[in-house]
This record gives structure tokens, C-alpha cells and sequence, in this order.
């Protein structure tokens, strides 16, 4: 490729140069007609930076440019590529300025496209590179733009998600207050962006709309089930009139009060005027109840307070008599007497009445095993004394046996007709005293069987 530093006139002082600006480039182009020994010469040239290339030359004389070192298709290249820079110039200011479509990597992709471009040192290169800078304030704001769209798509996503678990909500009232609150909130995020404004408020507006029909089906049904709901309601209203002229025990009607309550609450609604003129009857029904119950349950605490006063004074004269170790008949007969004043006194009340029998049964216990260890003790010594006696008439039992077979050898050995006759009187006197001994000994051991029963 041939180039100069200046355009060449070859020594020709009448030389021939006209100068022309690309309108595509930017650049120069110089067209030099020169003579050389009365025979003309042709050249044209770009100007390239500080450079001017050689793009066809044809000498003096010559019917055709010489095969010289020009470039031939250098200015067609040259406006193809920055016509390729413009293009892309243009692409980004068309995305900066659009308003849909726009992404901060798009832009920046645009931006690598342009760098990669055959870069060439000519005023238009440096115009597209003034005017691709000049779209950075414009993406900037597209940027900011894109990130606005952006936030309410992502906000109005959450409200749609939020909207689709409500659709098939059966909490009408409490549903229907969210729901207004996700309608002000969608109006307060505002625009989205044309590519998902439209299709996510259709998307919004199709769960609200689900469950709003849901809701407008309900309540056509709840009306047409009012004069059924009217009936049940007056049901329930005669069965608590009934409760009321029969109770015998009051935590038994408070749970069939407490009953007829939740079935009142399971009832759906008759009609708002209805509702409040039959709840008003209910409710001064249950008021008349709860009324009866409390002088009811008064009057139990005053006879709770009366019995609980009543066992304490049993008790305390209970704990005197254990106190005294006072045993005899008469003590003992009147801790029974204490007991059977006991049974007549009425209930004390859950919080006292166990811990009070506890207390009186625990004295009475007391009295009597104490009374019943010194009876032991007493029957003990008894029972030691007969034993005693048992032992003794046995020895005596054994010396008379003895004495019998002394005085029966004796009779043996005595011829003494009298003799014989005293020593028969001897042994048959021991053999009565034997057996009034056994006799002895048999009953004793038989008030000893009857005191271990």
C-alpha cells in the first residue's frame, strides 16, 4: 500500500489538485492531475489520519494505472465500515430511546459490537464515538427507567401471588378488606412497562374476580337459606327457655348453656335486622341464666362457709379429746358421736372439704390406734399372767403324776389292808387335782384363742 505524508505534485508546478470530503467517511479525497514531458498523469488518494493512501494511480503515458502498490477498494471498505458504525450508533440510540425492550446488558452489548468494528482514523469515526458517548446520559435514564419497570413488575408479581392464595378464601370479610388493600397498593406501584403492564393487571384482575364471585355466589346462597336459618335460630331460642324453667344442676345447664351458644354461632346469618332482634332475645336469655346462676352459686358459697365453719369446730374439739389421752367409754363414745355429727354437715366447697375430712379423719385415726395400742399393751400383760398360770398348773400336773406312780409302787409294796387303802385315797385326791388343773389350763388357753380374735 502506497502512502505520503502530503499530497505529491511530482514537480509539476502546473499540477492539478482538487479536494473533495467523503460524505460517508468524513475523510479527504484528493484527485492530482500532474504532466511529465508533455504527457499527463492521473492519482487518487484518502486521506487517513495524517496519511494519504495511494487508491489508484496512472502514470504519463500509460493507457492503464500500472500494477502499483495502490488499494483499489480502500474508500468502499472504508464507507462500508463506518456505514457499519453508524448502524450500531443508531441501534443503540434507537434502545436508549425506545420505550420497551431496553435492558442495561443490551446496551452494554451494542457498546462491544461498536469496539469490535475496523477501527480507521477519519472524522466520522470520531463523530460516532462522540455521539455513542453522548448516549450515555440516555441510557442512563433508559437505566433508571428499566429499573422503575422493573421494581413494580417484581411488586406486582408479589401482589399477584398474594391475590392467588386469597381467590379461594371462605373468610369473605377478612379476604375482601386484603383485597382492597392489594387493589391500593397495585395503584400506588403505578406503570410496569408495556411489555407486562396489561397482561399482569389481567393476570390480578382475574384472581380478585375469582374470588369476588366466589363471594357474590356465597352471599346469594346465605340469602336464600335465611328463613331456614330464622327457624334454627328460634330452635335454639325455645330450647334455652326450656333449660332455664327446669335446672337442677347448674354446671349441667352451664354446659348445655354453653352448647346452645355454639350451635347459635354455627347458625349462618338470617338477615342483619333478624340477627339483632333474635340475638337480643337469646341474649337476655342467657342473661337471666348466668343471673340465677351467680345467686346460685352465692347462696352455695354461703352453706360452703357454713359447713366448712362446722367441720373446723369437729375437728378442733376432735384434736382436744386426743389431746387429753382421755381413753374411758365416754371419750371414746363421743369421737364416735363427732363422726356421725360429721356425716350430717353439708359440702364445704371443693377447695376445703377434702383437706377438712383429711384433718378429722386423721385425729379419729389417731384416737383410736392409740387407744387400741394401749388395749394391746393391757391384753398383753392379761395374756402373759394366763400363760403363766398354764405353766405353773403343768409342773403341778407333773409332780401329782409323779406322785401317783410313787404312791401306786408303794401300794404294791404295802401288805397293810389300811395302808393300801390311804395311799388309794392319795393317788385318786391327785388324779381330781390333775384334772381340775387340765380344766384350768383348757379354759385359759381358750381365753387366750379368744383374745387373738
Amino acid at each position: 500500500m502506497m502512502t505520503f505524508d502530503k499530497i505529491p505534485d511530482f514537480g509539476d508546478a502546473n499540477a492539478k489538485i482538487s479536494t473533495n470530503v467523503d460524505p460517508v467517511t468524513g475523510a479527504d479525497l484528493v484527485d492530482l492531475t500532474y504532466s511529465e514531458e508533455d504527457k499527463q498523469g492521473h492519482m487518487t488518494l484518502v486521506k487517513i489520519g495524517e496519511d494519504y493512501r495511494v487508491t489508484a494511480w496512472q502514470k504519463p503515458g500509460a493507457d492503464a494505472p500500472e500494477d502499483l502498490e495502490e488499494d483499489n477498494d480502500l474508500l468502499e471498505r472504508l464507507q462500508n465500515d463506518l456505514k457499519a458504525r453508524e448502524d450500531v450508533v443508531k441501534e443503540a440510540e434507537a434502545l436508549v430511546k425506545a420505550e420497551e425492550g431496553y435492558t442495561p446488558e443490551a446496551f452494554e452489548e451494542i457498546k462491544t459490537k461498536y469496539d469490535t468494528l475496523p477501527r480507521w482514523d477519519v472524522p466520522k469515526t470520531t463523530y460516532y464515538d462522540q455521539y455513542l458517548q453522548s448516549l450515555t446520559s440516555d441510557n442512563e435514564r433508559a437505566q433508571d427507567v428499566y429499573d422503575k419497570y422493573k421494581e413494580a413488575v417484581d411488586q406486582k408479581e408479589e401482589l399477584i401471588h398474594e391475590a392467588s392464595l386469597l381467590a379461594l378464601s371462605t373468610d369473605w370479610k377478612s379476604t375482601s378488606a386484603k383485597m382492597n388493600e392489594l387493589m391500593t397498593k397495585w395503584k400506588a406501584i403505578g406503570y410496569s412497562g408495556k411489555a407486562n403492564n396489561d397482561s399482569q393487571w389481567e393476570q390480578f384482575h382475574k384472581y380478585r374476580q375469582t374470588f369476588y364471585e366466589r363471594q357474590r355466589k356465597h352471599f346469594d346462597e346465605m340469602r336464600a337459606q335465611r328463613p331456614e336459618n330464622e327457624e334454627r335460630k328460634k330452635a335454639i331460642i325455645e330450647k334455652t327457655r326450656e333449660l332455664l324453667a327446669n335446672i337442677k344442676d347448674y354446671n349441667h345447664a352451664a354446659n348445655q348453656m354453653t352448647r346452645l351458644f355454639e350451635e347459635w354461632k354455627g347458625v349462618p346469618s338470617a338477615g342483619h335486622e333478624t340477627d339483632e332482634a333474635l340475638w337480643k332475645e337469646f341474649n337476655e336469655l342467657r342473661g337471666q341464666f348466668y343471673t340465677a346462676r351467680k345467686a346460685h352459686t352465692k347462696k352455695l358459697r354461703e352453706g360452703y362457709a357454713q359447713a366448712r365453719d362446722a367441720k373446723q369446730a369437729l375437728i378442733n374439739e376432735a384434736k382436744e379429746l386426743l389431746a387429753q389421752k382421755d381413753f374411758s367409754r365416754e371419750a371414746t363414745e363421743r369421737m364416735k358421736e363427732l363422726s356421725k355429727e360429721w356425716k350430717t354437715i353439708g359440702y364445704a366447697g371443693r377447695h376445703d372439704n377434702d383437706a377438712l375430712w383429711d384433718a378429722f379423719k386423721g385425729t379419729c385415726d389417731e384416737f383410736f390406734d392409740s387407744k387400741k395400742n394401749i388395749m394391746l399393751s393391757h391384753r398383753e400383760e392379761w395374756a402373759q399372767k394366763k400363760r403363766d398360770a398354764i405353766a405353773r398348773r403343768r409342773d403341778s400336773i407333773d409332780k401329782l403324776e409323779d406322785n401317783i406312780k410313787r404312791n401306786t409302787e408303794r401300794l404294791f409294796e404295802t401288805f397293810s389292808m389300811d395302808k393300801q387303802e390311804e395311799i388309794r385315797g392319795w393317788i385318786e385326791k391327785d388324779k381330781a387335782l390333775i384334772e381340775r388343773k387340765k380344766a384350768d389350763i383348757a379354759e385359759m388357753e381358750e381365753d387366750l384363742k379368744s383374745m387373738k380374735k
